[in-house]
């Protein structure tokens, strides 16, 4: 995923905000099935700054049904967390 000057907030990181853009664009990548997403937890491990020009991503199973999540780099794990499926 590229980030986007619009993406950094005044202090030069990923606003939060925008790491939701990046879910979003990974679930609708790799969800074919329609199922809405019930609720997403993050954890927020590192800034992405603005040295960073992209970033990638990636969705497993996990044991309560849903799907894991990871976004990070060659050096650094920025955020991770599970997605809840909804019916």
């Amino acid at each position: 995923i590229t980030t986007r000057h619009s993406d950094y907030d005044m202090l030069g990181h990923v606003n939060n905000a925008a790491y939701f853009d990046y879910l979003d664009t990974l679930i609708r990548r790799s969800s074919g099935n329609g199922r809405a997403v019930k609720s997403i937890f993050i954890q927020y491990n590192k800034e992405i700054g603005g040295d960073v020009g992209m970033v990638k991503a990636g969705l497993a199973p996990n044991a309560a049904g849903g799907r894991s999540f990871v976004i990070y780099d060659e050096t650094q794990l920025y955020a991770c967390g599970d997605r809840v499926m909804g019916e």
